[in-house]
């Protein structure tokens, strides 16, 4: 990665392309997810006077002043449309409403997204971001294959160390309205049993630990080799 010195601040100087399910959304993303962040930070001299992102309206490419490019590609159109542009990262929003289209002969849209960091071999980085859908969606699928990384949570009480999930949610039953369920409901311990009061799941969330597949922690320290994966 080149940089550029910016007053007292160093700068990367990255192509990035940025994989949306269609072009209509790029707009949106740029306009009320990137953009007022950038502008709100120490970045903010980078972003373009003039050109695709300055003002309003349909954005594809964007050139930041100090050389760094941000390309936005969707899931639709053909498959040249994603074929003669490369990038070491590729960053890719709501995976799980990419559907491969099925008059082409080649990859899968994300798969073809993949090949645009090939040139790059293990420097390449590739995102993806979407909720869970199904067990069959890309989502899960990437997971399965991947670290499986998870965060454990050390319990104010016992001190083990857990990972909540929605069955170890009680209290909300019987409850006759969603207010009274939000009230009345709270975590509890899958280890000693012990109720999480909200000052509990706060202290928790603080103190975590993330470990991944093959791995656990023993007292206060993480053993075990992550399995091997690329993902």
């Amino acid at each position: 990665i080149n940089g550029i010195l910016h007053g007292s601040l160093q700068f990367s100087v990255e192509t990035v392309i940025l994989g949306v399910p269609d072009m209509e959304m790029a707009s949106d993303k740029w306009q009320l997810d990137i953009l007022p962040v950038i502008e709100r930070s120490r970045f903010r001299d980078l972003l373009p006077k003039r050109g695709a992102g300055s003002r309003g309206g349909r954005v594809e490419t964007i050139h930041f002043r100090h050389g760094a490019t941000l390309k936005f590609m969707s899931g639709g159109g053909s498959d040249k449309s994603r074929a003669g542009f490369t990038s070491r990262v590729v960053v890719i929003t709501e995976t799980e409403e990419w559907i491969a289209g099925n008059a082409s002969r080649e990859a899968d849209k994300i798969t073809q997204l993949e090949a645009r960091t090939r040139a790059y071999g293990g420097r390449k980085r590739i995102y993806m971001e979407c909720t869970v859908s199904t067990e069959q969606g890309r989502t899960w699928r990437e997971y399965q294959s991947s670290t499986r990384s998870r965060i454990l949570l050390r319990c104010p009480h016992c001190k083990a160390w857990v990972s909540p999930e929605r069955e170890h949610l009680t209290g909300w039953q019987g409850a006759e309205t969603q207010t009274a369920a939000r009230r009345t409901s709270s975590f509890a311990c899958s280890d000693c049993g012990e109720f999480w009061t909200e000052v509990d799941r706060m202290k928790a969330n603080a103190d975590c630990e993330l470990i991944h597949l093959g791995q656990e922690i023993e007292g206060d320290a993480i053993q075990g080799d992550s399995t091997e994966t690329d993902t």
